[in-house]
């Protein structure tokens, strides 16, 4: 509690708690099913007046556990508070964006995985870098603010884009999203490879992309796996990388057009 809480009678403080063991509850709140509904009928039998479902179990003796909250749960209790709900664009709206991309093994670029040089690792045909992991960032990014996705903004028959750093590529990804009223919360990728190995790259990649992002590390997570030798990859053709982002948009963003051919 940040108040200090009194105890009053006939308008007088008669005691003022310990505020170091108090603590404000909120709602909603979890219980066992059939635990509440056997409280929950009991109260109605025996006429109970009770302010929350915490409070009924807590009566009928069952033991509740708390944890922590979050001040922005604001409830809405009184006619006053439904003003609260009038400025709806100040609060933001979450969005997922699901990126997925493929790049075949080759003569052509030197493997890159979320920015990083991956030495040893096998050569990738692509019109840009080849950077199979940024690429499919960038289409997760594109998909939490309905922006299209990476052929549409660069595409494969520019020769703007012949070798291009996908590092590069995906700042021109993130202004675009800003410009959106989205900013980005946290990823999530993998990369679905039988060569090479990920596992000795995982830290690097994690700590650039995190970089890229300006998202603490702990915010990105980095995930690699075979498919058992089946399929193109498990035949070593080639490489393909999928990213699941989550970001916080503004309600009152309006809604993206979608730009061709954007230059970097």
């Amino acid at each position: 509690m940040t108040d200090t809480i009194k105890v009053i009678a006939c308008r007088h403080v008669a005691e003022t708690p310990d505020r170091d063991a108090l603590v404000a509850v909120q709602t909603p709140q979890g219980f066992r099913r059939s635990t509440l509904q056997q409280a929950h009928e009991r109260a109605f039998r025996e006429q109970w007046t009770v302010t929350d479902d915490a409070a009924l179990l807590e009566r009928c003796g069952v033991p509740v556990a708390v944890v922590p909250g979050d001040p922005a749960n604001v409830k809405i209790t009184n006619p006053e508070d439904l003003r609260m709900l009038e400025d709806t664009d100040s609060l933001p709206l979450p969005c997922i964006g699901f990126g997925y991309d493929v790049h075949r093994y080759g003569p052509g670029r030197p493997m890159r995985l979320g920015g990083v040089p991956i030495p040893g690792g096998p050569e990738v045909q692509a019109h840009s870098d080849g950077d199979v992991l940024l690429h499919a960032l960038m289409d997760a990014l594109l998909g939490c603010f309905g922006g299209g996705d990476i052929g549409l903004l660069f595409p494969d028959t520019s020769a703007a884009y012949d070798n291009a750093d996908s590092a590069v590529l995906l700042d021109e990804v993130l202004r675009s999203s800003r410009e959106a009223g989205m900013a980005p919360v946290h990823a999530d990728l993998t990369i679905i490879a039988q060569a090479p190995k990920v596992a000795p790259h995982r830290d690097a990649i994690r700590r650039n992309v995190s970089r890229l992002l300006g998202l603490p590390p702990e915010r990105v997570n980095v995930k690699a796996t075979t498919e058992e030798g089946l399929g193109f990859t498990g035949a070593r053709e080639g490489i393909k990388a999928v990213a699941v982002v989550t970001g916080l948009r503004s309600a009152a963003a309006q809604p993206t057009p979608l730009q061709h051919n954007r230059q970097p």
